[in-house]
């Protein structure tokens, strides 16, 4: 029921840049979402609305929490679809008494379908894929993003020398409760064996290795490529003016681009979103150790013929993890290319809080469908913002946030954990040659199942990627 009749009350919390969206109060990216999680009703005074009284949607089908609080009256949706991702003012006016004990649907049986949730953003445009609602979950999944530093970061900026991982559980109780970010100082000698991010990933696998625990480990750095005859000289961090024949790009690389140029072309152009492509090849070394490393662990490359692995390594690409959601209808339509690429352009800047937020916000929204879990994405992205303004690391003397590698790090980690959900959840792409199999393999959240894109869980025979 509408509440305008209720007197004028303090708030106890503000957000006063919410975004609507859809036909309900989606909280995961709300200022309060911590307060209200799961509560059987709030109140809020919503700027333009007035003052309503809203219940906690019910879970969905899987037993999954759905993140929302339903709008009371027709009326009241209409006004809240009439004014779809517009930005207002809201105010939590009180809380329901008693944490919502949300009625769970029957668990699914082992090997049953995961039902995918429904779209709920209108802006998205595309419902998830097929090879989403045919996902058999079928039990929890161990979900890591890791953004490393190929040669350990540059002697000359101390905020270079980190590497970033990120990390989530998804398919058991509540796998948002156990988010975790990790940053990993690399130290003066920048970590040339990758020895320090080895034990940091030790220390995160060590719960779950015993358990035989399914593990998708997304990296964003060339993972993956054949050996050349003759052989590429050692990677270095750059090339020297003039240099050429030192790096090559890989069969995947190749692969991507022409599949990415008839995407585009389908799509009326790139309007800037099409990623730049590095030359894949050789691997740097400090990225071998670590997979001789994780070798060690039990993880295997992803191949056609490994894609099930129960510990996997996937390469992310994030600038084509972001032109992928693009094209996929992920992101605003506010947003233009410049505005979700600006958090790689923060070098040297120093940042108030609400610029993190925003920068963060700007390009990690996008990936809510194209991750396989639009429901728990937004609450990820609202933990990580949160993370990155409680990091000493990067405050400043007067209480400000250095921007550059310390922002983008957590960015790109973030888009390597979207991929490794959206491949946990049997929606994700991938570019590879299939008449090139260890030339490499690029794997992106999302996927349309519209003869341009190829699934890579479950993955069709004798298929390249694009």
């Amino acid at each position: 029921m509408s509440d305008d009749s209720q007197p004028t009350t303090e708030p106890l919390a503000v957000d006063p840049a919410y975004r609507l969206r859809d036909n309900q109060f989606w909280y995961g990216d709300c200022a309060f979402a911590g307060q209200i999680r799961e509560r059987t009703s709030i109140s809020l005074r919503i700027d333009g609305l007035g003052i309503r009284t809203l219940t906690h949607a019910a879970r969905g089908k899987d037993g999954r929490p759905t993140y929302s609080f339903t709008v009371p009256t027709p009326e009241d949706r209409e006004w809240w679809k009439r004014h779809n991702q517009q930005r207002i003012r809201v105010e939590l006016l009180s809380i329901g008494e008693q944490s919502a004990r949300l009625e769970r649907a029957p668990a699914e049986e082992k090997g049953s379908l995961f039902v995918s949730p429904a779209v709920n953003d209108p802006v998205q445009v595309r419902k998830p894929s097929p090879a989403l609602k045919r996902a058999q979950i079928d039990r929890a999944t161990l979900c890591i993003g890791l953004d490393i530093a190929w040669f350990g970061g540059s002697k000359s900026n101390p905020d270079s020398k980190y590497d970033c991982i990120g990390s989530v559980v998804v398919g058991g109780e509540s796998g948002e409760d156990e988010f975790n970010l990790t940053r990993v100082s690399l130290g003066k000698d920048r970590d040339p064996d990758a020895a320090k991010t080895l034990e940091a990933i030790q220390e995160l696998l060590d719960p779950y290795l015993p358990n035989g625990t399914p593990i998708v480990f997304s990296l964003d750095a060339p993972i993956q490529a054949r050996d050349r005859q003759p052989p590429l000289p050692v990677r270095q961090p750059s090339l020297k003016k003039g240099e050429k024949g030192k790096i090559e790009r890989r069969a995947s690389d190749n692969r991507l681009e022409a599949g990415r140029k008839r995407i585009d072309k389908a799509h009326g152009g790139s309007s800037g979103w099409n990623p730049n492509i590095q030359a894949g090849a050789p691997l740097a070394p400090r990225v071998e150790k670590l997979l001789a490393g994780l070798k060690k662990l039990g993880f295997e490359l992803w191949s056609p013929e490994s894609h099930a692995a129960s510990r996997l390594v996937i390469e992310c690409f994030p600038a084509e993890a972001i032109w992928a959601a693009k094209c996929m209808d992920g992101f605003r339509t506010d947003i233009t290319a410049p505005c979700a690429k600006a958090y790689k352009k923060q070098k040297g800047v120093r940042l108030a809080s609400e610029q993190v937020h925003k920068l963060t916000e700007d390009v990690l929204h996008a990936f809510s469908i194209p991750s396989g879990d639009e429901t728990m994405w937004p609450a990820l992205v609202t933990n990580a913002i949160n993370w990155m303004l409680e990091d000493r690391t990067r405050r400043t003397p007067d209480d400000l946030y250095r921007g550059g590698k310390l922002l983008d790090d957590v960015v790109d980690t973030m888009i390597c954990l979207a991929t490794a959900l959206s491949y946990s959840r049997r929606n994700a792409h991938v570019w590879f040659a299939s008449d090139n199999i260890d030339d490499g393999h690029i794997i992106g959240p999302g996927y349309q199942d519209d003869g341009r894109w190829v699934a890579a869980w479950p993955l069709e025979e004798d298929e390249g990627g694009g």
